[in-house]
């Protein structure tokens, strides 16, 4: 089974992040992190968002994060954009 690759959208709650959204990637790794490298957000202050975006592998039915940024909600909007756009790209013209 290959690997398959996501980016998971959390916001922040009373009782931490939780899950409302989730973009499949593929199963192309190298897609899949210049994908998540095109992305804007935070790296260093998390307590500074409400938004987290987790760039997620699924390996033999087990999930494991590879990066993540911490984003506003413009930020979410832009990045939604760019995720679309390239998927678009991938599935139409490559």
């Amino acid at each position: 089974m290959q690997d398959q690759y996501s980016i998971i959208v959390e916001i922040k709650t009373a009782r931490g992040f939780v899950e409302y959204c989730r973009y499949f990637l593929g199963c192309s790794a190298e897609r899949a992190k210049n994908n998540f490298a095109m992305l804007s957000g935070d790296r260093v202050r998390p307590d500074e968002y409400a938004l987290r975006m987790d760039l997620v592998v699924c390996h033999k039915d087990q999930e494991a994060v590879l990066d993540s940024l911490y984003c506003t909600l413009d930020d979410l909007a832009s990045n939604s954009a760019v995720i679309s756009k390239e998927m678009f790209k991938w599935l139409n013209i490559e």
